[in-house]
């Protein structure tokens, strides 16, 4: 019997307010807190995932592009058009359903954009792009394809209104490693990157210790169990009949009076 309460020890847990909490506000940190922190630190960690790899990316990808007023010189189309061939890039939602846009032959026509602007001192003239350099090197907008190419046409036609009207100016960006190219607008900013990484990472942070407080939580109810059985062994027709709930909130203390106890009888 000795040997059983030198071997019952209290979980090694650097945070010892568990031992003062009552039987019930563990048993509810480990039924509540476990199932919800373990939710929440997996839906966080996909959404850090997810924003971190869209608009973090993007942020990253432009920092180092400076502002600078552009002036658009020539904005036309180019003979070709744009061919919607890749299933993984462009879709179609049809009827509620994602259906690739080759299916459709889908396409939208491709806009060429020339816009001039200063750099250190020199006026350069480069193309212009929405937000960031694109697979097709001169087309200044990339859409996601619809089925009805004439909605494609549509919504090509709106951006150039807002971007390709020649003489129009307005603020551009540009990357001094090449001029050849400036970009529209910036798609994530420097606050945009530190929320979308900071906000996510406290829920996952959160969530992951919330699930540690209920791994806990367990171990610390069996710990008190364990302390109840072995006091039913020692001092049967003392304590009666032994109970969790009727244990004292200090598991820590309750094994200190077990091993008097033990020792005495």
């Amino acid at each position: 019997m000795t040997r059983e309460v030198k071997d019952l020890q209290p979980p090694n847990f650097k945070f010892n307010f568990l031992r003062k909490w009552t039987v019930k506000q563990v048993r509810r940190l480990h039924l509540v807190g476990l199932p919800c922190g373990f939710i929440i630190f997996l839906i966080s960690l996909t959404l850090w995932v997810v924003l971190a790899a869209t608009f973090a990316k993007a942020y990253f990808n432009t920092r180092d592009f400076t502002q600078a007023v552009c002036t658009v010189v020539t904005s036309n189309y180019m003979p070709q058009e744009v061919e919607c061939t890749e299933c993984g890039k462009w879709t179609i939602f049809k009827n509620d359903t994602v259906t690739c846009a080759r299916r459709y032959n889908s396409s939208y026509p491709c806009l060429r954009l020339l816009v001039e602007y200063r750099a250190e001192n020199t006026i350069r003239i480069a193309y212009g792009y929405d937000y960031f350099r694109r697979n097709h090197k001169q087309c200044a907008y990339e859409m996601d394809c619809l089925e009805d190419a004439n909605l494609n046409l549509k919504q090509v036609q709106l951006f150039q209104n807002k971007w390709g009207i020649v003489g129009r100016a307005y603020t551009c960006y540009y990357n001094s490693a090449n001029y050849s190219h400036v970009l529209m607008y910036k798609y994530c900013s420097q606050a945009c990157a530190a929320n979308v990484i900071v906000w996510p990472g406290i829920l996952t942070i959160g969530g992951l210790v919330l699930s540690i407080l209920g791994l806990q939580a367990a171990r610390e109810l069996d710990y008190r169990a364990g302390i109840c059985n072995l006091k039913s062994k020692i001092i049967p027709k003392v304590t009666g009949r032994c109970t969790i709930r009727r244990l004292a909130a200090s598991a820590s203390t309750s094994l200190a009076t077990l091993t008097s106890l033990e020792s005495s009888v």
